[in-house]
């Protein structure tokens, strides 16, 4: 019976204790969350400022607002990327060319987020060396990795290579592309002159043919150097591409003084138009 009791006893006094210690901790008014024992504090890093895509002559795309990166990770192109940045449709459709000739060199892997942004930003800084010197060096190191290992990208980028990028895959005409590459204003009214010569005597619109379109801007901007010097030119394309079906035609034209002068006026009266 003393057992009993003591065994009685012994039970109170450990159900008092229990009620002691929880009453404490309700008493504080806190929940008590236990940290993982591993959590390592992560900073938080500010944003990365993006430097607005190069001005030549045409205003930027306003920006979208979206995220970049997760653009890029939904299955965009390098041009999609540079578009959320600012860029404007001349930059836009450059890069997505320059994403094209890398996929070609490189294979599908180059269609991943971190090949394409790699290729828009790439493509970004080397806009402004085309346009000034003519070129510009695209090195793109340890782009992508297959069975065989990584793989690189390199090439030289001409001013004809922008040239046609952004004629073929545009929608840009020849005045709007010329404008865009700040190139002379004279050699902007010869595009548009040679533009309307070379359609009307071949019966296409060459605004639409992407390598009729690139030839005739190179041409306009060499008979405009020509002319500066020497006050005439000649422009003879025994191959211009007239279609999309790769026919061709011979087209000559000389350019004097009441050429450029016809150019000149022909170009005021666009300007006028769009105001």
């Amino acid at each position: 019976m003393d057992q009993f009791w003591l065994a009685l006893a012994g039970i109170l006094v450990v159900a008092v204790g229990v009620a002691l210690y929880f009453s404490r901790r309700r008493g504080t008014g806190t929940e008590v969350i236990e940290a993982p024992r591993t959590a390592v504090a992560t900073p938080i890093q500010p944003a990365a400022a993006h430097a607005p895509a190069t001005a030549v002559a045409a205003s930027p795309r306003p920006a979208t607002g979206g995220n970049a990166a997760a653009i890029a990770a939904a299955g965009a192109t390098a041009g999609d990327f540079l578009v959320t940045l600012g860029a404007d449709e001349g930059l836009e459709v450059f890069a997505d060319w320059l994403e094209s000739e890398v996929i070609e060199a490189l294979g599908a892997e180059a269609e991943e987020p971190v090949p394409t942004t790699r290729v828009a930003v790439a493509a970004r800084k080397a806009l402004p060396g085309i346009l000034a010197d003519g070129h510009a060096t695209i090195d793109l190191p340890y782009l992508v990795v297959d069975t065989d290992g990584p793989r690189s990208f390199h090439r030289v980028v001409t001013r004809a290579d922008l040239v046609f990028a952004v004629a073929d895959g545009g929608s840009l005409d020849i005045r709007e592309l010329m404008t865009w590459m700040a190139e002379d204003r004279r050699a902007v009214a010869l595009g548009c002159w040679l533009m309307a010569e070379a359609s009307e005597e071949t019966g296409e619109d060459l605004e639409f043919v992407g390598k009729g379109l690139a030839a005739l801007v190179g041409a306009a901007r060499d008979a405009a150097k020509t002319f500066a010097t020497s006050g005439a030119a000649t422009v003879d394309l025994p191959a211009l591409t007239i279609h999309d079906d790769r026919r061709t035609a011979a087209f000559r034209r000389t350019i004097d003084a009441a050429v450029m002068a016809e150019a000149m006026a022909m170009l005021r009266e666009a300007e006028d138009d769009d105001n």
